[in-house]
Parts: C-alpha cells; structure tokens; sequence
C-alpha cells in the first residue's frame, strides 16, 4: 500500500527540476524525494540541520538542495500550484478567511529583522480559508503591529 505522503511527495518532485548533469561527471545528483522528505521532517520536528537522520541522506546536501530550491522560488511555485488544484476543486472557501501572525525569534540578525520588547526577529503571517487550507503567506520585520501588516499578507496568494 502506497502511503498518501508518498504520493504527495512524488506529485511535489515531479514538479522540482533535475540538476543539469555535469558533462565531466562529478558527484552524483541529489535524490529530490529524500532531500524533501528530509526537509519535512525538519520543518516538523522544529529540528536544526545537525540533527538531520542519515536516512535523508547528508546534511549538506539536502541543506545545498533547499537553498537551491529558495533561490529559484520552487517553493512558491509548487505552493500557487497546488493552491491552483485545490482552488480549481472547488475546495477554497475564500468568503471566510482567518489571519494569524507568530513571533520566530532572529537573535542572529539579518535582512528583515526588526528588534521589539521580546528581542530581535521576523513574523510570520498566514492566512487560511475556513477549512483550514492555507491561501496566504508572509514573512516580514517583527517590528510592525499584525494589523498594519494584513494587506501585505494577500500580495502573495496561492489562490486567485
């Protein structure tokens, strides 16, 4: 029996492009479904790199895969296409839609980072329909309140 996550990783690498092949040969390519499924396991186990299971394969590699995979905006095409599947089903209810930011802590610093009372850091910003499907998302400074930052939120929709 296939699991459903595997289908839905499949769907996703179908969709992530290969790496043009070095002429002279070299190392060989990275496995897209490993290097995401590890990525997925960080983002859900609030993991750090270091602690990335060998089974995803090196940590550098999948870490090299998703910086590649930011630069090109794969993310936010396979986002607005898979917001287009569900939109094209019928399955958006945008007439009801719910916002929420949260603090993520930056004690690093960087492009985006504003300092507030809690410290320095970036809100993250979604909006979801009523079902709970998510329509919309949005990284900014921490230093603005969520409700000056709520119309910047719909800039990127993966829904029309």
């Amino acid at each position: 029996m296939v699991k459903r996550t595997d289908r839905l990783l499949d769907w996703l690498c179908a969709r992530i492009p290969d790496l043009p092949r070095n002429p002279r040969g070299g190392r060989p390519r990275t496995d897209k479904h490993k290097a995401l499924a590890g990525i997925f396991w960080l983002l859900e186990h609030g993991a750090k790199w270091k602690d990335l299971p060998r089974r995803f394969g090196s940590k550098s590699v999948v870490h090299q895969a998703f910086q590649r995979w930011v630069r090109e905006g794969v993310f936010e095409r396979l986002l607005q296409e898979a917001g287009q599947l569900v939109e094209e089903r019928g399955e958006y209810r945008l007439y009801e839609c719910f916002p929420d930011a949260a603090f993520c802590p930056a004690r690093g610093g960087g492009d985006g980072i504003g300092r507030t009372k809690v410290g320095k850091g970036v809100k993250i910003l979604i909006a979801v329909d009523a079902r709970g499907l998510p329509i919309a998302v949005q990284s900014c400074s921490a230093r603005p309140h969520e409700s000056t930052l709520a119309q910047g939120l719909f800039d990127f929709m993966v829904a029309r």
